[in-house]
């Protein structure tokens, strides 16, 4: 503020302040400017994909219905219940389990039965989840055979 007299008085007025310096840098991308580039080549995970296992898992029960007998009346989803893997990464399909659309649900929400697990007790359900299925699937009929 700068200080100007006019009859007497002290009156402030406003400096004006100096203009940004522009850093000299890189110039801006092309998302910056909201165009979106292609992808050369699609991601790989590298995950094992089996249509067939899936297949398999999705004919078995709800691991659920069997233990304690909930009633699961809708058709089952491979839950892919493998804990081998990061965050918001899908496991391999051998770590699939069936569950039905409610269990399933309430699984990755953590409700319903499954509220308050902790995370240990939770990778040890879905470890013995993973080794019962794999048992059922040893013991099932091949998927398509009458």
């Amino acid at each position: 503020m700068a200080l100007d007299e006019e009859e007497g008085w002290q009156v402030i007025r406003p400096v004006p302040k100096p203009a940004p310096r522009v850093k000299a840098g890189k110039p801006l991308s092309a998302k910056h400017w909201g165009v979106r580039t292609r992808r050369k080549a699609p991601r790989r995970s590298g995950r094992a994909i089996d249509r067939d296992y899936l297949e398999a898992v999705r004919a078995l029960p709800c691991m659920m219905q069997s233990p304690i007998g909930w009633p699961c009346s809708t058709r089952t989803e491979a839950h892919h219940a493998d804990v081998d893997h990061g965050l918001g990464a899908k496991g391999t399909d051998y770590g699939a389990v069936p569950l039905c659309r409610r269990c399933h649900r309430e699984w990755t929400d953590h409700a319903g039965l499954f509220k308050g697990m902790t995370k240990f007790e939770r990778r040890t359900m879905a470890a013995r989840w993973i080794s019962a299925t794999h048992a059922r699937l040893l013991h099932a009929p091949p998927v398509g055979d009458s």
